[in-house]
């Protein structure tokens, strides 16, 4: 055989074989390394929380594992893959999470911001280990996936759905919205946004008592900031799509169908 010949037939085999290697974006991926814009990287142990992605074709759900929590903070997200080994993330149909790379053997998420995490395959995500005899106590989402107390509605309040249960503040005059773990940072100015966002918050149908267990769910948490022209402040707090509170007071139960509209009304377009 022509020696020409047989070095392009070799030369097509390596090519083939490192094709076939190509990193696909099913399977368990783990944080390994993150990067901030002042310098600062995390990676093995000294990483400040442990994040997985599970990805099966266009779905994928989303775990985040902080130091001293005693549960995880996970949802679902739906996969779309925008071009050639770069997928979009969403919570549901319409609100990106994250934008992820595959470079080599590992997903990268440049946040656009100077952050950049960077994950890699692993065999499954490891079980949680608990001390013994340590105390179980009520927990929901927080920036670090540590935890809170959760206050539930007493039993004293009626179990009728209620519009205004938050007490929304008077004359908003700007509102943040963020989420809990980090992902969306975005803020609204304008009156006639602001007036649908405060009438969809007094419009929503709350149940003080229900037979939920709010510790029991996992779940990603909005955090509504409303300003009113008094520097007065207000919280409001939508968990899982579920369960909604103001500031510190207790948790209500959602309407799903009023959850859902969350998107459609606060929704960054």
């Amino acid at each position: 055989m022509n020696r020409k010949l047989i070095i392009l037939l070799c030369l097509l085999a390596v090519t083939l074989a490192a094709c076939s290697k190509a990193e696909t974006i099913d399977g368990t991926w783990a944080m390994v390394r993150q990067e901030y814009d002042d310098g600062t990287v995390y990676e093995g142990d000294s990483l400040p929380v442990n994040e997985y992605y599970i990805i099966d074709g266009d779905k994928a759900k989303y775990i985040c594992r902080g130091p001293g929590a005693k549960k995880d903070v996970s949802f679902r997200l739906n996969v779309a893959e925008v071009s050639k080994g770069e997928y979009e993330f969403k919570v549901g149909d319409r609100l990106t999470f994250q934008t992820g790379k595959i470079e080599g053997k590992q997903l990268k998420f440049d946040m656009g911001d100077g952050q950049v995490f960077y994950f890699e395959k692993t065999d499954e995500v490891p079980d949680r280990t608990t001390a013994e005899n340590e105390p179980a106590e009520k927990q929901t989402v927080t920036p670090d996936c540590a935890e809170e107390t959760v206050t539930t509605a007493t039993e004293e309040n009626s179990d009728m759905a209620e519009e205004n249960a938050l007490k929304v503040i008077k004359e908003v005059s700007h509102i943040d919205v963020s989420s809990l773990p980090e992902g969306y940072n975005y803020a609204f100015d304008e009156p006639a946004q602001i007036s649908k966002v405060i009438e969809y918050l007094n419009g929503l149908h709350l149940i003080s008592r229900y037979s939920e267990n709010p510790d029991e769910y996992d779940g990603m948490t909005w955090v509504v900031e409303l300003s009113n022209k008094d520097g007065v402040k207000q919280t409001i707090y939508l968990f899982g799509n579920m369960f909604a509170k103001a500031d510190a007071g207790p948790w209500f139960k959602l309407d799903y169908e009023e959850a859902e509209a969350f998107e459609k009304v606060l929704g960054k377009q």
